[in-house]
């Protein structure tokens, strides 16, 4: 199975499972032991804000194993569920009256 092959059944199973699609980037990296040998996939998943850091899933094993826990993790995390929100602290203008007691 290709990378490109193991993309398009993780998109096929979101549209499944969350009947959404996903249009954010998503990369596949093959892994790899130090002689070279086949160890394992690592998968990100680019929430759309370049404030946010990829959601990574990694596993050793072949693309089956693989393809298996990312489906898994992709159900148990709820992504259809995610709010990102930015605060801003602000003082009103009697600040410092608030501290004063009559």
């Amino acid at each position: 199975m290709t990378k490109e092959d193991l993309e398009q059944a993780i998109r096929d199973y979101i549209v499944e499972d969350y009947e959404k699609v996903y249009i954010g980037k998503m990369w596949i990296e093959e892994l790899f032991y130090h002689d070279g040998s086949h160890r394992g996939y690592l998968l990100k998943l680019g929430i759309n804000s370049y404030e946010r850091p990829p959601i990574e899933i990694a596993i050793d094993g072949d693309a089956e194993t693989f393809l298996k826990y990312a489906k898994q993790q992709i159900h148990d995390a709820g992504f259809d569920e995610i709010r990102y929100s930015t605060a801003t602290k602000t003082y009103p203008e009697n600040y410092g009256d608030c501290r004063e007691r009559p």
